[in-house]
């Protein structure tokens, strides 16, 4: 899926099969200290999983203009 932002900023939205949370966190751990181990800072220090646009609000820092859009659509309301 291929969506648009308020500021003209394009993203690209994979779909992946569906897994458990724990497995997510785990695998963004391990990529994490993967990188870290190469003497590398990773460029994501954190994830977030949400499962609706309100959830959005309170995330803290910035996030790309076109994800509210990619949840909205995930979440049934587009």
């Amino acid at each position: 899926m291929v969506t648009r932002g308020e500021n003209g900023n394009v993203g690209l939205t994979y779909r992946a099969p569906a897994l458990a949370e724990a497995r997510l966190r785990a695998g963004f751990v391990a990529a994490a200290e993967a990188e870290r181990a190469r003497g590398c800072e990773p460029e994501l220090d954190g994830i977030a999983l949400v499962r609706l646009p309100d959830e959005l609000a309170v995330l803290a820092g910035s996030h790309a203009d076109y994800l509210e859009p990619i949840v909205r659509c995930f979440s049934g309301r587009c």
